[in-house]
């Protein structure tokens, strides 16, 4: 009788010990895979900046590095398809600079990946950097808003498509 219920024992002690071991291995696996996941956020907002970056500086030789051929983007009201296009674009002195922004990534930054993780979409905040447009919409209590989708490229990822815009029921944009 002792003996059964030493037995009992030890198949309870065993169980819990398997139980314990299950839980923390799971909260391991999940902890190693929220790490893998802030990695990958990283390095797609980084990609963000850099492409901000030689946005604003028309480094047409650094966004052929991380552009699409069939890369798109859409300011406002005005749509460039293809990177020839936009670089074009880029070199017009008149239209390239009221344009130029800097992404905030604070509380209302979201990036969300597809279910097989293949394509990314970045919706951030923007800042102005000309003084003029910057100072119109901060009067107006409007804001600026970026929308980048990213695709894995054999392996590669790629930025596709950029949504700049402009929020501001006051000021007609």
């Amino acid at each position: 009788m002792i003996m059964t219920i030493f037995k009992q024992k030890m198949k309870f002690f065993r169980l819990f010990i398997i139980i314990i071991f299950g839980i923390f291995g799971s909260f391991q696996q999940a902890s190693s895979q929220i790490r893998r996941e802030e990695e990958k956020d990283s390095v797609i907002w980084k990609m963000a900046e850099t492409f901000t970056k030689y946005f604003n500086e028309s480094d047409t030789a650094g966004m052929n590095l991380i552009l699409s051929n069939d890369f798109m983007i859409q300011w406002m009201h005005e749509s460039f398809l293809g990177r020839k296009n936009l670089f074009k674009a880029m070199l017009d002195t008149a239209f390239h600079p009221s344009f130029q922004f800097k992404l905030v990534q604070d509380a209302n930054t979201v990036i969300l990946y597809s279910d097989d993780h293949s394509a990314v979409c970045i919706n951030a905040s923007l800042i102005l950097l000309n003084p003029v447009m910057a100072s119109s919409l901060q009067s107006k209590n409007g804001y600026g808003e970026c929308i980048m989708y990213f695709k894995d490229v054999s392996g590669n990822w790629m930025l596709k498509t950029v949504h700049l815009d402009l929020h501001c029921g006051l000021c007609g944009f």
